[in-house]
């Protein structure tokens, strides 16, 4: 739980672009306490609205597998997994938004099937691609559902073991969506491929060499990682500082990116694992929020070494052909 608490903080604590300086309270204790809630789905035609609850969808979503898919089994011989029971429902005046993975299925509470169509669709953190999935019906966007699917008893332990990180919906649960959305809503898709706007994280010029370590923390709130990487997490006066031990650079990547304005990804050449500490000014101190939307990420790369610079990466744009309300159960 501690690891939960401390990295939920993070990331709402900061002003995420476009979402401002930090969602409703009642949000981030939901997530603390359950992980897997949130408070109401708030007027979506205002974007950092939007934003946020897609935000909130990514980060229980993320949270809730890492509580219990850690391996991976050799599945690639067996038939593709699916949902043996999906209902689908308008939410009621009592439901309370709610994204997650269950220990034998998959849950969208009180949130519009864009919601589970951007799952299913598009990489993670989805609310970073909000933008390359088009044509969205206007049910869609504004009617709140309740989707809950559980796999059959002989496929839990299947679920249960499947291969998720951090960041990154399992293709195979992508599968499983993409399948419900076409049998209950009739969904007909279809993809081209594109570019989108990136940052790079490289080394700066003439930067010291960075020394390969994997010791790992001892005490402090710690954030626990993919493959053994961990940092600790302490706020000090107008600044939060993150010391990651054991992390591979491409894990750097993904967490610097998490409150940035675009998608991080790690281009250093650096293969091993090392310890770093992150600087970042507190959202709550002096500096303004138009002064920390100026910056590219919110964090001080320099003291390590790093910078941020533009690049172009493939994407796929997905055009909605057809979505009809999903059939009754």
């Amino acid at each position: 739980m501690i690891y939960r608490d401390a990295f939920a903080e993070q990331v709402f604590a900061f002003p995420i672009y476009g979402l401002g300086k930090c969602l409703p309270d009642g949000m981030l204790l939901s997530l603390a306490v359950v992980c897997v809630g949130g408070a109401g789905y708030v007027m979506r035609n205002l974007r950092r609205s939007r934003v946020g609850a897609f935000l909130m969808a990514t980060i229980t979503l993320a949270l809730s597998v890492r509580a219990f898919a850690q391996t991976s089994s050799e599945v690639a011989t067996e038939k593709p997994l699916r949902f043996d029971v999906v209902s689908i429902r308008p939410s009621g005046e009592s439901s309370r938004m709610a994204v997650g993975i269950l220990p034998d299925g998959y849950e969208a509470i009180a949130v519009p099937l864009e919601t589970v169509l951007y799952v299913a669709y598009a990489p993670a953190p989805f609310y970073k691609h909000l933008e390359e999935v088009k044509g969205f019906p206007s049910w869609a966007t504004t009617e709140k559902y309740d989707l809950i699917a559980k796999v059959a008893p002989e496929d839990a332990e299947r679920w249960r073991n499947l291969k998720v990180n951090n960041w990154h919906t399992s293709v195979e649960l992508q599968s499983m969506l993409r399948a419900v959305l076409a049998e209950r809503c009739h969904l007909q898709i279809h993809g081209e491929e594109g570019m989108t706007d990136a940052y790079a994280l490289v080394r700066r010029p003439n930067a010291p060499p960075l020394t390969e370590s994997t010791e790992l923390p001892t005490a402090g709130t710690i954030m626990e990682f993919t493959d053994g990487a961990k940092a600790v997490f302490e706020k000090r006066e107008g600044e939060r500082v993150y010391t990651f031990y054991n992390t591979p650079m491409s894990e750097l990547a993904i967490f610097i990116g998490i409150p940035s304005k675009r998608l991080v990804e790690d281009r250093t050449g650096l293969h091993g694992r090392y310890k770093l500490v992150l600087h970042a000014p507190d959202p709550t101190s002096q500096e303004s929020e138009g002064e920390q939307a100026d910056r590219p990420v919110p964090y001080d790369l320099r003291a390590i070494g790093m910078t941020v610079e533009n690049i172009k990466v493939h994407s796929t744009i997905w055009t909605i052909d057809r979505m009809d309300r999903p059939t009754p159960n």
